[in-house]
């Protein structure tokens, strides 16, 4: 999956979504949730110095100040109609107050 289409997808979610991070601007303070995504690794297969298949991984955290589980339904949904497979960690972060579902896809 292209990235442009991984962020359609995402912003579909109609929460604020950013590659990595949103960027530190003291007039927009972005609160959860939120969802940021980046590249893992990209699978390629290679012969006669080519590249005829490349698959690119993503990692998309979603960001909530309290367990949500209907966003992370949702979510889960919405890979899952669009023929995305996809796994999950789940960590609370307790410095910042914040539970990271981290998908992998």
């Amino acid at each position: 999956m292209e990235e442009e289409k991984l962020y359609q997808l995402l912003g579909a979610l109609s929460i604020p979504v950013a590659y990595d991070h949103f960027i530190n601007n003291e007039e927009v303070i972005v609160e959860p949730p939120f969802i940021l995504y980046r590249n893992d690794q990209a699978e390629q297969f290679k012969a006669d110095d080519k590249i005829f298949y490349k698959n690119k991984q993503y990692i998309v955290d979603l960001i909530t100040d309290k367990k949500d589980k209907v966003i992370e339904a949702t979510l889960e949904e919405l890979f899952n109609d669009n023929h995305l497979p996809w796994d999950k960690t789940e960590s609370y972060i307790d410095t910042e107050e914040i539970y990271q579902i981290t998908y992998y896809i």
